[in-house]
């Protein structure tokens, strides 16, 4: 990871941020370049627009040439530019000796130009920056006052700014270095961290947990995988308890069948014997045969491959009958159900499915009681869904335990199916679940509640007439 998206983060980051920063500074640089540029053109409209006020004085005849030229020499002393004056007559009052000047001059008084300017090389090739503006009495065009200044002041400072940009760029390149670095660790950090935990989660070690920190969506996936994997811990140990208890339920009528078949072909049992152990040999075949099969019911509902057959049903029927199967096995543990069933209760539901489900649920409760408690059955019909509610008292079951307790091959100590193979509830969800509907459990104060809750599901016949 760190050889990859680490790699990659830190070069994204530092790309970006040296990029923006660079695009940054050209930006500024040319804004600012331009600025000046725009100042100078500003400053030399200004003075030839002052300039022009004085030509018009001298064309008028109201001042001499010699105060013109004393004022223009001030300005060019004072402003620090250069002023060449020409006369539509192209009569030079004040014309710089410089043929690439006057041909300049001439081609904006020719174009008739009121505003030009342009940049071009001196003989001695200092880089100019020239404004032309007429000289207007009235609405005639009486000649053009020409401003020029080199631009090496100009151009100085914009490389000044310019190296100022590139110095603050070259001292920032190291923090943005480190930044990018803390920065891209940080992103990655999560990411290596529960790499690692979902690695050794493959490998079975279900210990190490994602270290949470923040409340953000890595804080959330890191969350999610530690819930994964205390859930596929206990899932795990479940998984190696119940093959170790299959095993050993194998084992016995394995072992049972075999004496009992060895014994036959000796010929060293008695005739009472031998009917005493082929009966006990079937009662462990038939129980080995049970198992079987609820392995293959489940894995069949799992997969969805349960074809439902539903039809409307009496609920109220329906558990009546199932108490009454069972009415023979509460006895036995004088254990007294008590039963609130609404009457006339209505469902499309598999027949078989549905009181396979009460029959295990029902089962479940009265093995799970004290002797000589009550098992509370409840039906009820609430709005388009019914409610079936199975209670007993009993050993509590711990609130860590209750989201587990009907996971395949689930088994504890202090769970319902600890007299079970850890099917029994796990066969009872998915039949519920294939009807639409939910089951669960609640625990406190010493009393057990699952509730099952399925849809009614039932056509409304219209009648005509």
């Amino acid at each position: 990871m760190m050889n990859s998206t680490f790699k990659k983060m830190l070069v994204f980051a530092l790309a970006f941020s040296l990029g923006s920063l660079l695009c940054s500074s050209l930006i500024i640089g040319f804004l600012l370049e331009k600025k000046i540029y725009d100042r100078t053109q500003d400053t030399l409209v200004t003075k030839a627009g002052e300039l022009n006020k004085e030509v018009e004085l001298f064309l008028n005849g109201e001042i001499s040439k010699e105060t013109l030229k004393q004022t223009i020499l001030l300005v060019q002393e004072r402003d620090h530019i250069q002023v060449s004056i020409m006369t539509a007559g192209r009569d030079s009052l004040f014309v710089e000796e410089n043929a690439a000047v006057q041909s300049w001059i001439g081609d904006v008084l020719n174009q008739k130009a009121h505003f030009a300017e342009v940049t071009f090389y001196k003989n001695d090739e200092i880089k100019m920056f020239i404004v032309g503006v007429p000289i207007l009495v009235g609405n005639e065009n009486k000649g053009a006052i020409f401003l020029y200044t080199p631009m090496k002041e100009a151009e100085g400072l914009v490389q000044e700014i310019n190296q100022m940009i590139g110095l603050a760029v070259l001292l920032l390149f190291l923090p943005i270095v480190l930044i990018s670095f803390f920065l891209s660790k940080k992103v990655t950090s999560p990411i290596v961290s529960m790499s690692e935990t979902v690695r050794n989660i493959s490998k079975g070690n279900f210990e190490k947990q994602v270290q949470l920190k923040g409340k953000d969506e890595f804080a959330s996936l890191g969350a999610a995988i530690n819930s994964m994997a205390d859930r596929l811990a206990i899932i795990e140990q479940s998984r190696k308890r119940f093959i170790g208890e299959i095993s050993h339920e194998l084992r016995t009528p394995l072992t049972t069948i075999r004496s009992t078949l060895q014994g036959i072909s000796d010929e060293i049992l008695t005739v009472d014997e031998e009917e005493e152990l082929i009966q006990i040999s079937i009662n462990e075949i038939k129980r080995i045969s049970q198992l079987i099969d609820d392995l293959a019911d489940l894995s069949a509902l799992e997969e969805k491959a349960v074809i439902l057959y539903k039809q409307k049903t009496s609920m109220t029927d329906l558990v009546e009958a199932c108490i009454l199967q069972l009415s023979l096995q509460a006895k036995q543990k004088e254990i007294i159900i008590e039963k609130e069933i609404e009457a006339e209760v209505l469902a499309n539901v598999d027949i078989d499915r549905i009181r396979q489900v009460c029959i295990n649920l029902l089962e479940n409760a009265i093995k799970h009681s004290s002797p000589r408690a009550t098992v509370k059955i409840n039906l009820i019909q609430e709005n388009d869904f019914i409610m079936i509610n199975f209670e007993n008292s009993g050993d509590e079951i711990p609130s860590h335990i209750l989201p587990f307790l009907f996971d395949r091959f689930f088994k504890t100590d202090q769970s319902r199916t600890q007299k079970g193979n850890g099917l029994g509830l796990t066969i009872a969800k998915r039949i519920v679940e294939l009807h639409g509907g939910d089951i669960s459990v609640q625990s406190s104060e010493g009393k057990i509640r699952f509730t099952v809750k399925i849809p009614q599901e039932l056509l409304t016949i219209r009648r005509i007439g």
